[in-house]
């Protein structure tokens, strides 16, 4: 899984960075120290991230009014609240829109038995979100499909023209107009950015030539972004240690 803790205390930060990962060792866990720069950095890891433990009172920001904003962007990403202040801030959580419903409420200093229970409610979410991503309706100005999203082998984008692979010949290639993070939306967790213009199945991925380009079932060839290949190279890594388990 792919966990970020947001907190703009640094040493608890840190720490609960830490509790986290010997909490869930197979876990990739990303620190950020600001909702600023967690802000700026969500569109490129949104594909990733399973929950954002974000604590509510963030310096210059209210973190309930950062979680709707990320929850109204990213619905696949479930929040979990962290505060030290819970009497101040259980109203203002459950009087949120309806839409925006954090997976858990966690008090500072964080019990690890409590801990285990949020990762549990964010699976339990998972498995029900990755069960309705099976397939997939798109419009183009002519048709609308629906598309198995297993049969989908990988996504490119160019400006708002974003264009889906499949083997299948009737649906070879789809071309809509959507941003590559809101397609992502909809699409289950294996589908990772690779590149800032290209997704792909990573069931699809045959190799990966020295962390450049990847290589898929089909011999095409995609580039690995720079800004990407850090959090790409985890991502594989993780999805086939969990295979060989």
């Amino acid at each position: 899984m792919y966990f970020i803790v947001c907190d703009d205390n640094k040493d608890f930060a840190d720490y609960f960075g830490k509790q986290l990962s010997e909490t869930e060792p197979d876990s990739i866990v990303k620190v950020f120290h600001s909702a600023k720069r967690l802000l700026f950095n969500l569109p490129e890891l949104s594909g990733y991230v399973d929950a954002i433990f974000l604590d509510i009172n963030l310096e210059n920001m209210n973190g309930i009014d950062v979680a709707v904003d990320i929850q109204h962007r990213y619905p696949n990403i479930s929040i979990v609240y962290i505060t030290g202040y819970p009497d101040d801030y259980s109203q203002a959580i459950f009087n949120c829109p309806p839409d925006v419903v954090p997976a858990a409420f966690l008090v500072k200093p964080v019990k690890t038995e409590y801990l285990k229970n949020a990762i549990e409610r964010i699976k339990g979410i998972n498995r029900n979100s990755e069960n309705d991503k099976r397939f997939i309706c798109v419009k183009t100005q002519q048709e609308k499909y629906i598309i198995r999203t297993d049969k989908i082998t990988h996504i490119s984008v160019q400006g708002r023209k974003l264009t889906i692979y499949t083997p299948c010949e009737e649906t070879k290639e789809i071309t809509v107009n959507s941003t590559l993070s809101q397609f992502m939306n909809m699409l289950p967790k294996n589908f990772v950015q690779c590149h800032k213009s290209y997704c792909v199945n990573l069931e699809y991925v045959r190799n990966c030539n020295g962390w450049k380009t990847v290589t898929l079932t089909d011999n095409t060839e995609i580039d690995i972004g720079r800004s990407f290949v850090n959090d790409f190279k985890r991502i594989v890594t993780e999805m086939y240690s969990v295979l060989q388990h």
